[in-house]
């Protein structure tokens, strides 16, 4: 081959890597007629223009080869991208233990060829370091028993302790798993009884569990049909009713983007410079009041009339826990 300079030398091996090519030292050292060194300087400057890429050039000692990895993955770049979206949103919930984040994280890059896998655990090692678990108990084993129970539609005996610290015992057909502000919950129906509000259980509160030898059949239509993903819109905080129900609010315009952050099914009615009108539809209209209150003076509850009343009472009651 005649002589080609420097520059187009390195961009037709990097054009070959892109291609998927395996290309071995001897055979380059023939090609361009270089030295090992000169390749080996011209795989260095490739390798630094792929630094900030999803992509790495491995090097086989054995068979005195290079090879690009990570062509295979379609979308790659989208792919990193999505692992840092899925590890800042581990990191924030808090909702697992430390141990089993740094199996998610280990999960996670371990997709990604080494030099990516160092980049992703730098960017992630403060949060890893400072990160507050709100639990200490690991929950993958149940939540991986629980699913394979829904999949197969098979009933779990639990013992559940409340909030109050009381242990109930129960034989429940399981429906999804939902996760909510921090915990892990599981949607079931406990035998011989309609689900109606107590359906919620809190993985972490599940004691002992075991699985049963008797199948069950999910309602595929009627009112008694349950969908998890309506379910998990029309619920807040994890409350819920045998119906949901329709709530006018009025807010100040800054706090627009915290309201429909929290109540999926929302409608805009009114826009105003200073004020806006909205209706959400909750299962369980007073635990709208947890995100009411929470917003103080900018938001004002219109309707239903008697939440409004329920409204008052709890300002009465708060007004006087602070009366001197």
């Amino acid at each position: 081959m005649s002589e080609i300079n420097s520059l187009s030398r390195v961009l037709q091996i990097m054009l070959r890597l892109l291609d998927g090519e395996e290309l071995f030292l001897q055979e380059l050292n023939t090609t361009y007629g270089k030295h090992n060194e000169t390749i080996k300087k011209d795989i260095a400057i490739i390798r630094n223009e792929l630094m900030h890429k999803p992509l790495e050039i491995q090097y086989s000692r054995s068979r005195r080869s290079y090879k690009l990895i990570g062509l295979d993955e379609e979308n790659s770049g989208t792919k990193f991208s999505s692992a840092i979206v899925v590890l800042m949103v581990m990191y924030g919930c808090r909702g697992l233990s430390a141990e089993e984040v740094k199996q998610v994280e280990h999960f996670i890059t371990g997709s990604f060829a080494p030099s990516m896998q160092q980049r992703l655990k730098k960017f992630a090692s403060s949060y890893r370091f400072h990160y507050k678990p709100i639990l200490k108990q690991p929950i993958f084993a149940f939540i991986e028993l629980a699913f394979q129970c829904i999949t197969r539609q098979q009933m779990i005996r639990i013992t559940y302790t409340t909030i109050y610290h009381e242990t109930q015992y129960f034989d429940i057909m399981p429906y999804t798993l939902i996760y909510d502000e921090g915990y892990f919950y599981l949607i079931a129906e406990p035998a011989g009884s309609k689900r109606v509000e107590g359906n919620i259980f809190r993985i972490d509160q599940i004691s002992h569990y075991e699985v049963l030898n008797e199948p069950f059949t999910v309602q595929q239509h009627g009112t008694d049909y349950f969908k998890p993903g309506e379910f998990a819109n029309h619920t807040f905080f994890m409350h819920y009713g045998e119906s949901t129900m329709v709530i006018r609010l009025r807010m100040r315009p800054f706090i627009e983007s915290y309201f429909v952050a929290k109540f999926p099914v929302h409608q805009l009615i009114e826009r105003g410079e200073e004020w806006l009108i909205y209706e959400c539809t909750v299962m369980h209209g007073e635990s709208a009041l947890f995100w009411i209150f929470s917003e103080r003076h900018w938001v004002e509850l219109l309707s239903p009339s008697w939440l409004r009343e329920r409204v008052k009472y709890f300002l009465a009651e708060m007004l006087d826990l602070y009366r001197d």
